[in-house]
């Protein structure tokens, strides 16, 4: 048993100054939470001071970071589990305990490789074991390969497929229980079949990459979309007499969206539409981020091709985006700098709320009794000061954390 003291604390859906939070090790639970003098005597006590505790932070949708990079080792025959290991370890630098490792459009026998590497990890490897290196892989998210060809956006065009139910199956079963999220272009021949049979096994339908008409969404949403990869991005647009895409999802309450708030993909004012139309308990921050996330400017790689990264923004040599270096933090920091919301909902856009969406918010997400001790500590600048997986400190700032 350990306490953590903090200057305020977000649960995030309470706010308390001077919080305490007694942590289980062993069990990796929390044991209790409170407010003043913390009544458990005897046990260690980490004081983080004026710090901001939250819960863990979560990605749903992040292809690699720290020069990690999961996607281009599965394309070169390389060692993915230690890429994916190398990536938990970075990811727990930005304040994120658990994510979902994203591919794309992929080859078969690539995305095969991928999923059997996660599914190693995450079904085979002892928590003990997995939990002292870094952020938790909770499964993964399938950004691909059916999606459309004219929203592809970095994604390569050459493998890209029509959405078929059997292609679906066999790459799903082969690895069961693995998927968590999957993208699906509804307006696609085939598509509609695909996003039932992902809603009837538990997986997350989710529109994205998209070149959908308001008709054809609605459609994909009654078949069973619930979620919206990376909102005004890869997807048609709003127009007044053709609200396309994006306007199905904004009008419909059973869809929540990712937000890739860098101020590259998406500006504050639509941030700010979005949130007038959704609410805060329908987004979820994701990074979208790549292997340049967390390093310097340069050139970096994105499905076996160059990416250059140039003042934080990341393109192809076309000038394509392609994906992010954004962090979990950053994404939080801007949302209460820029988007002006309330720190509590920009971090329960980070926790919560993507715990929500995978069907972990039982477990994960908020800080209460009984949940996983995944926890953040943040400076007031919303840098991040220390990383708790599982009730373990996998991160602390120089100095910051005693």
């Amino acid at each position: 048993m350990y306490v953590i003291l903090a200057g305020m604390m977000y649960t995030p859906f309470l706010s308390r100054r001077d919080a305490w939070v007694l942590v289980n090790e062993d069990s990796g639970l929390i044991e209790d939470v409170g407010q003043g003098p913390c009544p458990v005597e005897g046990v260690p006590v980490i004081d983080a001071g004026d710090a901001i505790l939250c819960p863990g932070f979560i990605d749903i949708h992040v292809h690699a970071g720290g020069g990690a990079d999961p996607l281009s080792e599965a394309l070169k025959g390389g060692d993915v589990a230690e890429a994916l290991l190398k990536m938990g370890k970075y990811e727990a630098t930005s304040g994120v305990t658990s994510f979902l490792p994203t591919t794309g459009a992929l080859p078969d026998e690539v995305h095969l490789r991928l999923l059997g590497a996660i599914h190693d990890l995450v079904k085979r490897s002892p928590l003990s074991e997995t939990r002292q290196r870094g952020a938790l892989i909770l499964g993964v998210n399938l950004e691909g390969p059916f999606i459309s060809r004219k929203r592809k956006g970095a994604q390569p065009e050459e493998f890209i497929q029509p959405p078929r139910l059997e292609k679906a199956r066999r790459l799903l079963e082969a690895y069961p229980g693995v998927a968590r999220i999957m993208t699906v272009a509804p307006e696609l021949e085939g598509a509609i079949p695909v996003i039932e049979y992902l809603v009837s096994n538990g997986i997350v339908a989710c529109l994205g990459h998209s070149d959908a008409s308001y008709r054809e969404a609605v459609v994909g949403i009654e078949a069973g979309i619930s979620h919206v990869a990376h909102v005004f991005s890869g997807m048609r647009g709003f127009h007044h007499r053709d609200p396309g895409a994006l306007g199905a999802v904004l009008l419909d309450d059973r869809v929540t969206c990712e937000l890739i708030m860098d101020n590259v993909h998406v500006s504050p004012e639509a941030a700010k539409i979005l949130i007038r139309l959704k609410g805060a308990d329908k987004i979820c921050l994701i990074t979208d981020a790549i292997a340049a996330a967390g390093l310097p400017d340069g050139y970096y790689e994105l499905y076996g091709r160059q990416v250059k990264v140039e003042s934080g923004r990341a393109t192809l040599p076309d000038g394509t985006l392609a994906g992010s270096t954004l962090t979990l933090a950053e994404a939080v920091k801007n949302m209460v700098n820029l988007v002006e919301v309330p720190v509590s909902e920009a971090l329960r856009m980070a926790t919560y709320n993507p715990a929500r969406v995978v069907g972990i918010s039982d477990r994960k997400g908020s800080i209460r009794r009984g949940m996983d001790a995944d926890l953040t500590l943040l400076d007031e600048d919303f840098s991040v000061r220390a990383t708790v997986v599982g009730g373990r400190v996998v991160y602390r700032k120089e100095g910051k954390v005693g």
